[in-house]
């Protein structure tokens, strides 16, 4: 028998963002997901006046009682199921009349919109339960400058109760499905790129009429920012400590700052061998969302530090079910393994164009996707690697210190392997990151078996990337002849590259992360690091049931 804990009780905001849209209301209050955008940013400049929270209401308000305002004024009552802040209380007469502040445009009509209407009510029900008298609510719209009435009705009162039971109900399932078709709604929601509503319906679609591409990609409109506005931050110079000054973070040396950057701007923190990281710089990147990673001297991912797993249990929960599903995780297996091998081909396509290798990967990447148990499945990962990396030494220059004889690793023997294994680490970090900004769990995968300490999720998304980020990237780097033998160590314990040059492989390796490239499912401009980012969503919808397939990235 498990005890059952009273409903939580839903925020009047997110009884607002469910008129508007439920899956909204969903990615925002059931898994607990949020993105910034500039009406976001907007909206909580035009709140400042009324953020402020004043002293407590006190008992509700005689007729005879002097009229005064209270601000920011948190009420909640366990038997109605809401809690709320007001932006703004006005008493007089012994009537409240609560105030809601908008950033935007009212209806071109006048009036107020829906959502709108829906929060103004069961705030003047809170207020009632409380013991106030509320006849009506106003809403001011600080674009229009203008004030709009909401009355009270009971026709109204109503529909927001039975919004209200709606969505406990709803909160209880899974994720709806994208409601909106060419709504003006989705190009303002700061929500637009976590809930990929043209994405998904899209892959739906394709995957009702058994079509893989090309997508109607003149329906997606393009409402997926292109590249992410932060950027990481690397350390690697060993004895460095990383501390918080004002909102920037500090990268210093004794009396030395090395560099600096605003919290706001940085993505991901990684550190490398011994690098300090002061309390309040951990503090800050915590309350941001900004994961620090650590890794080894020598490039080995360790770990990670980050806040609070995000809140999203039910997507969890489904991906927990789904790496139990032998039939669920061959299917996603076969079209990982698919997509990989089709990077792997167009890389050597791209350098060589009538490699012989070319057509047996090309049937190799084909039976990936029909395979029919796992022992099959890595039979044909097998072969293609082997492949593969035949091929891939015929595209490094013809120069004796970067001679190449095959995949290795743990540790690599030689220049390449070096490269390769220290790229993948770079990559994977990222995947991990990805995972947990989607809520996913990074160690239980679907492709590749979870273990103890194996980010097997994270290893999943990384498959796809590997030849068209991490390998493209090594190739780049020597074919430019960036490095030279004497970048390298070599001792018993295999190769290592130099402090100096790992800082060029890391810049090299960003910049292949945010180059940008035309999406061949969705045809809008993406980086890789964005399109890692939608892999990981969507993985996220294929384990929850919305999805039939796994759209990882098949470059064109």
């Amino acid at each position: 028998m498990m005890l059952e804990e009273p409903r939580p009780l839903i925020p009047v905001r997110m009884l607002a963002e469910y008129a508007y849209c439920p899956r909204v209301m969903y990615l925002m209050w059931v898994e607990a997901t949020w993105a910034e955008s500039a009406d976001t940013v907007d909206g909580r400049a035009a709140h400042r006046v009324v953020d402020r929270p004043d002293r407590e209401p006190g008992d509700p308000p005689a007729e005879s009682d002097a009229p005064r305002s209270i601000r920011s004024l948190a009420l909640s009552d366990e038997e109605l199921g809401l809690s709320g802040r007001l932006d703004l209380l006005d008493l007089r007469d012994g009537v409240a009349t609560p105030i809601e502040y908008k950033v935007g445009h009212g209806p071109p009509a006048g009036g107020v919109w829906e959502a709108d209407t829906v929060q103004v009510v069961a705030q003047a029900l809170l207020l009632r339960a409380h013991g106030y008298r509320c006849d009506e609510g106003v809403v001011y719209y600080a674009a229009s400058r203008l004030k709009a009435a909401v009355a009270i009705t009971p026709e109204r009162v109503t529909e927001v109760l039975g919004l209200r039971d709606a969505l406990w109900a709803d909160a209880e399932r899974p994720i709806p499905p994208p409601p909106l078709v060419d709504s003006p709604k989705c190009p303002r929601c700061s929500m637009v790129g976590i809930c990929l509503p043209d994405e998904v319906a899209e892959l739906q679609a394709a995957a009702a009429s058994e079509r893989v591409h090309p997508l109607r990609r003149s329906q997606i409109r393009r409402l997926v920012v292109a590249r992410p506005e932060q950027v990481p931050l690397y350390v690697t110079v060993q004895g460095s400590v990383i501390r918080k000054t004002g909102d920037r973070l500090r990268v210093t040396k004794g009396t030395e700052t090395l560099s600096e950057a605003r919290v706001a701007d940085v993505s991901a923190v990684s550190v490398f061998g011994s690098v300090e990281v002061s309390t309040p710089a951990a503090a800050a990147m915590l309350a941001a969302g900004i994961p620090i990673l650590y890794f080894s001297f020598g490039g080995w991912f360790r770990g990670m530090t980050s806040g609070a797993l995000a809140q999203n249990a039910p997507m969890r929960q489904a991906q927990y079910q789904a790496s139990l599903d032998s039939t669920r995780r061959i299917r996603a297996g076969g079209w990982i393994i698919s997509a990989k091998i089709h990077n792997q081909r167009l890389l050597i396509r791209r350098n060589q164009a009538g490699h012989p290798a070319l057509p047996a990967l090309a049937r190799a990447s084909k039976a990936a996707r029909n395979a029919s148990s796992a022992d099959s499945l890595l039979g044909i990962e097998g072969q293609a690697a082997r492949l593969y990396f035949e091929a891939f030494g015929t595209l490094l220059p013809d120069d004796e210190e970067f001679a190449w004889q095959s995949r290795n690793r743990r540790p690599p023997r030689d220049p390449v392997n070096a490269l390769l294994s220290y790229v993948y680490a770079l990559l994977l970090k990222d995947c991990i990151a990805a995972a947990y900004a989607v809520g996913l769990d990074p160690y239980v995968g679907l492709l590749h078996q979870t273990g103890y300490g194996k980010p097997a999720f994270a290893l999943d998304l990384m498959e796809a990337y590997r030849p068209i980020v991490g390998d493209s990237t090594v190739l780049g780097m020597l074919n430019r002849r960036m490095l030279t033998a004497a970048d390298f160590v070599h001792s018993s314990r295999g190769v290592a590259i130099k402090d100096g040059p790992r800082r060029s492989v890391v810049e090299s390796y960003e910049r292949r992360m945010d180059s940008l490239f035309e999406h061949p499912l969705f045809g809008y401009q993406v980086s890789y690091r964005r399109a890692m980012e939608i892999d990981a969503r969507l993985l996220g919808r294929y384990v929850q049931g919305e999805l039939d397939r796994v759209p990882v990235l098949r470059m064109r």
